[in-house]
């Protein structure tokens, strides 16, 4: 596997990644008010067992779902946490170039990268592969790169 491949898919879905935590942790959150609510009309836990089948199957869709979205949520933080460890050792130079080529993913992004830390595009490029090296060597632990 290239490691060049690996980093840049990571580096690419972060923004993505970003936003699905915090959809999933406000989704959660609005599934427990659902479930105090629930419970709440029940009057306490002795009933749900005795009350009707819609009730319980409300209950249990809550917390199917809630757990779902629960494991969704503890395979991506990891992965967020990987790469912000990452991307906090980079220059401020290194992390500019990353974020607009890779996490931003602009349009003419060496321009942008060459205009907005004001190198030549050459240096530019040199940044920015020296950037992706110490990335992905503090984001995956390899040394021998």
């Amino acid at each position: 596997m290239d490691w060049k491949i690996v980093a840049i898919s990571d580096l690419k879905k972060y923004n993505e990644l970003l936003v699905a935590r915090h959809n999933l942790q406000d989704k959660i959150k609005q599934l427990e008010d659902d479930s105090v609510a629930l419970r709440s009309a029940l009057g306490n836990t002795d009933e749900i067992s005795r009350s009707g089948s819609g009730n319980n199957d409300k209950i249990l869709n809550n917390i199917a779902m809630r757990e779902k979205l629960a494991d969704n949520l503890a395979a991506i933080k990891p992965l967020i946490t990987r790469i912000e460890s990452g991307l906090n050792i980079l220059t401020a130079d290194e992390y500019l170039a990353i974020r607009i080529k890779y996490i931003d993913a602009r349009k003419n992004a060496m321009d942008e990268i060459t205009r907005q830390i004001g190198y030549e595009k050459r240096n530019a490029y040199r940044i920015l592969n020296s950037a992706l090296l110490r990335f992905t060597r503090a984001t995956y632990g390899v040394t021998d790169l």
